[in-house]
């Protein structure tokens, strides 16, 4: 067998990620949320409002509106702005 390694950048990933089934991006955004949430070392790459932006999409599943009212929870109570079905909600 022979092993074989090639560098992957941050942007070649994103890029192809961008370009990626709609479920590709939804499970990519639920991972992420769920690493922010417990603190991964590699959730520091991510923000709340990124990852909200790659979980919505043009599918309105239960499932995906599910994942994006908690990231707007978590925005919210982090002090942030996040739209929830079309509303704004503010914290003071």
């Amino acid at each position: 067998a022979t092993e074989a390694a090639f560098p992957v950048t941050a942007g070649a990933v994103l890029g192809a990620l961008a370009s990626g089934s709609s479920d590709l991006r939804l499970a990519m955004a639920a991972g992420a949320f769920a690493d922010v949430l417990r603190g991964g070392p590699d959730a520091q790459a991510w923000s709340l409002t990124s990852i909200r932006e790659l979980a919505a999409g043009t599918d309105a599943t239960p499932d995906r509106l599910a994942l994006l009212e908690m990231i707007d929870q978590a925005i919210a109570l982090r002090g942030g702005t996040a739209t929830t079905a079309g509303a704004t909600i503010a914290t003071p």
